[in-house]
This record gives C-alpha cells, structure tokens and sequence, in this order.
C-alpha cells in the first residue's frame, strides 16, 4: 500500500483522494486500503469515517476491474 501511496496515480474529488497502481496478483485481484487524516476529527470520528468508507467499497467491489492497489485517503472535514 505505501508504493501506491506515493507512486500511484491520483484522483481526487472532494474530501476524498483516491491513488491506484496495477499489482502482479495472480490471478488479478483488488487490496484496498483506506486512510483518514487527523484533520478529519478525532480517533472516533477517523474510525468510523474508515468504516462507512470500507463499506461503500464493498458495495463497489464487484464494479471495479480487478488488479490494482487502491488507496483511499480522507481529508479535511
């Protein structure tokens, strides 16, 4: 998750920064993971923005083309 982090490509909208890269899974697969910074509230406000986040990427799971890494970072109010 740090490489897409710091060398994935960026889409933003919002509060929300989504950054992908393609991975070597065999056979191809998604790993996601999901950040929120301290602007955004306090531990029990980060934690359940995480939570609400995981979820919609759930729902959105079957959706999206497999093999990549995705991070989804939540900033600000």
């Amino acid at each position: 998750m740090r490489t897409a982090r710091s060398r994935g490509r960026t889409v933003a909208d919002g509060p929300l920064v989504l950054r992908y890269l393609p991975n070597v899974s065999d056979p191809p697969r998604n790993r996601y993971g999901v950040v929120a910074g301290r602007k955004s509230g306090g531990s029990v406000q980060r934690n359940r923005l995480k939570r609400v986040t995981r979820e919609a990427l759930r729902d959105l799971h079957p959706d999206l083309r497999p093999g990549y890494d995705l991070v989804v970072i939540i900033r600000g109010n």
